[in-house]
């Protein structure tokens, strides 16, 4: 479902070959940033014994694609990593090649650069696509597409809570199952989360840090009294592959419950 033979369909792009390794590169980028030692471990750390060269491989190739508009490479002075993010001419290039919505497409800095943010929402996301079986079609849109999406119906967003993306499950002869997903950092606050609780009746999956702030979102949540379905999970409390069960709070439970993402 996922995979392409990008291999057969070469394209040179101001001096770079793409390749299948380049095409599953911009892939996994179009769900947004990455840390460059994140994408050495997936894409290159291919011969253990020889690290280093296959460091200095990944940089020379990785500085070819940025040449290339194809990526961007940004450096982040809070972290001791480089950020990779998708630049315009790799968005059109992997949309075409995986027909994805090119609007879409995570080509931005985040706000103020909150990388951390930004890096553990985009794993949440390739979560949901890269561990999807077979027979689950996943569509995923994040925040920016669904603001411009609302801005061409009526041109105005004001008032309203947008989730940092939202997952569509669709099974062959089963109802489309779709989901609200919020990366918390503890950068937003009362009224400001109280619009994202309010503003949708799909269920929604909360992803915070700490205990602390579980309780916070939890004792909203109740207060608001919001028709949605809210389930509050810690980062370290989500499995690596979002589709098994987990631990979680959910209102107006007063104990943990076991939650697994497609049994909504």
């Amino acid at each position: 479902m996922h995979d392409i033979d990008a291999g057969k369909d070469q394209r040179m792009r101001k001096g770079i070959m793409t390749n299948e390794r380049d095409y599953k590169i911009l892939h996994y980028l179009y769900y947004g940033p990455a840390a460059v030692s994140y994408i050495f471990f997936i894409f290159f750390d291919t011969d253990k014994k020889h690290k280093k060269t296959r460091w200095r491989v990944m940089l020379r190739r990785l500085q070819k694609m940025q040449d290339a508009n194809l990526i961007q490479i940004i450096e982040d002075n809070r972290a001791d990593d480089r950020i990779l993010i998708l630049g315009k001419k790799g968005a059109e290039l992997v949309c075409n090649v995986h027909s994805l919505e090119i609007e879409n497409a995570w080509t931005h800095a985040g706000k103020n650069s909150d990388f951390y943010h930004d890096l553990t929402t985009a794993q949440i996301a390739r979560n949901f696509i890269f561990n999807a079986k077979d027979e689950i079609e996943v569509n995923l849109e994040f925040e920016h597409f669904l603001k411009k999406v609302q801005q061409r119906k009526n041109g105005n967003i004001n008032g309203l809570g947008y989730p940092d993306f939202r997952v569509h499950l669709g099974k062959k002869d089963n109802e489309e199952q779709i989901y609200d997903v919020e990366r918390d950092c503890c950068t937003i606050g009362k009224h400001s989360f109280e619009k994202k609780l309010c503003s949708s009746q799909y269920p929604l999956l909360i992803v915070t840090d700490t205990m602390q702030r579980v309780k916070w979102i939890y004792m909203n949540a109740r207060e608001l009294q919001v028709s949605r379905r809210v389930f509050i999970v810690r980062i370290k409390q989500l499995p690596k592959n979002i589709y098994s069960p987990f631990k979680c709070w959910s209102p107006p439970n007063t104990e943990e419950i076991t939650f697994k993402i497609g049994e909504e």
